[in-house]
């Protein structure tokens, strides 16, 4: 029988981002997070061993970046046509 607890400490992060690749900088901390994996682990012979566990047990997730919605990057990204053609353009 026996048993493993594993804590993975990430520190705490500074820094600049976009929302959209664009724009103006927006500052943006994630807080130091503590992954916690656990593992039960039972001897059914001596060569033989039955365990169950799992990793990030509490589900931590990292913040997320806010998306700022762009009305030019909208515009710009439906001019494209990527592997679409309308049939009344193809060549015969």
């Amino acid at each position: 029988m026996g048993c493993t607890v594993r804590e993975t400490y990430y520190g705490p992060q500074h820094s600049y981002t976009s929302p959209n690749s664009g724009g103006e900088l927006i500052p943006f901390d994630q807080a130091g997070v503590g992954l916690t994996d656990l593992e039960v682990r039972y001897n059914i012979t001596e060569q033989l061993q039955f365990a169950v566990g799992g990793n990030n047990v509490f589900n931590i997730q990292p913040d997320t970046i806010p998306f700022a919605p762009s009305y030019l990057h909208r515009k710009r990204h439906h001019q494209y046509h990527i592997g679409l053609r309308d049939r009344s353009q193809q060549r015969i």
